[in-house]
């Protein structure tokens, strides 16, 4: 296996970096929403652009691209 700081962004986080936008769902529990805000923070220190844009009840994968069409499985209620 592959140690887990050698696969977290977080750890390698340093100025310079391209900007980011992230869509992550709060209810991810592969990679859970408290770990991708602190991403975002740690991006924002280093003094790169990163914008965080929850979907709430959104989970692990609920974006997603096939063929260059997005297949989605959360469901927006207004």
């Amino acid at each position: 296996g592959v140690p887990p700081k050698e696969l977290s962004a977080a750890h390698h986080v340093s100025p310079g970096y391209p900007p980011c936008i992230i869509f992550h769902g709060t209810a991810d529990d592969t990679l859970t929403f408290a770990t991708v805000e602190r991403f975002t923070e740690l991006m924002k220190q280093a003094g790169n652009g990163c914008a965080l844009h929850p979907f709430e009840g959104g989970d692990h994968g609920f974006l997603i691209v096939v063929g260059g069409k997005m297949k989605t499985r959360i469901i927006i209620k207004h």
